[in-house]
């Protein structure tokens, strides 16, 4: 054979690889957000590590509760989220409590028993001390990274619960990270304590919603994931607790964006404050 055929073949061999890889690529198209890994994550000085949430669209709601209906779009950006719930170590490390949770009193259990100002007061030193904006999430947020990139699911891990997956009903809590995490490795997102969000109860648009921020203006707001104590721990589940009762079931996580802008309110619900923003008190 010529020294000719042979570049012929050899070049005939490498399009044809090429190809075979170019439709093998085509037909793995974008990958759907459950096979999305965290692409980095963040400790901050207290030790608190934080996983980047990638961003995606995703179904919220439920139609089994008038509260969780309707379902619709919604499209969230990257951001960052605490992979576990705010500890009792954590939140000591800012103020000394002469008592701790009546349902979570170890160390690395979550945090309990705290008002909503407790909280953001919290939040608002922790932001100082890091140079970043912490904050409550937004309920997009907070269900969007609790699904894991799992579309229709009632849990962080898809459907079924047989209590290995989480901590559900009775009075004690569990240290965080006690079970496996989700898809986007955050830990605890159903079960154990439920989890305050940003926003104050408010009714779900019809059509697609893009990053939303609803008002957080009243005395009441929305409590998502509960586990222990009324266990409710749904995905799409939403409750609510009145900001000056601390709840021994109720906790919180935070997050910060990517971008460090404060984001605009993009619905308002009955209780609005004109330009409202996540404000923390002075």
């Amino acid at each position: 054979m010529s020294g000719r055929h042979r570049a012929v073949i050899a070049a005939t061999v490498a399009v044809a690889v090429l190809g075979m890889s170019y439709q093998q690529c085509g037909k793995r198209g974008t990958p759907h957000p459950s096979e999305v890994r965290p692409q980095s994550d963040v400790k901050n000085k207290l030790g608190m590590r934080f996983v980047l949430v990638p961003g995606g669209t995703f179904t919220m709601g439920n139609e089994q509760f008038e509260d969780s209906r309707p379902r619709h779009r919604v499209r969230i950006s990257p951001f960052y989220m605490m992979a576990t719930e705010v500890t009792n170590r954590h939140y000591e490390a800012f103020r000394t409590r002469s008592r701790r949770g009546e349902y979570s009193p170890g160390t690395d259990e979550p945090v309990g028993e705290l008002s909503r100002k407790e909280v953001l007061v919290f939040i608002a030193w922790l932001g100082k001390r890091d140079g970043r904006r912490y904050a409550l999430p937004t309920e997009a947020q907070w269900e969007y990274a609790a699904r894991g990139g799992i579309e229709g699911a009632d849990y962080s891990w898809g459907n079924g619960i047989d209590g290995s997956q989480t901590l559900i009903g009775g009075t004690r809590t569990r240290p965080v990270a006690s079970f496996a995490p989700n898809a986007y490795g955050l830990f605890d997102m159903t079960g154990n304590v439920g989890e305050m969000v940003h926003e104050a109860p408010y009714p779900y648009p019809r059509g697609e919603a893009v990053d939303p921020v609803y008002s957080d203006a009243g005395d009441e707001h929305i409590v998502r994931g509960l586990g222990v104590g009324p266990a409710m721990p749904w995905v799409w589940f939403r409750s609510s607790s009145i900001d000056s009762l601390p709840l021994p079931d109720v906790g919180f996580r935070i997050v910060f964006p990517l971008e460090d802008r404060r984001p605009q309110i993009t619905h308002q619900n009955n209780r609005q404050r004109p330009n409202d923003q996540r404000e923390l008190p002075r």
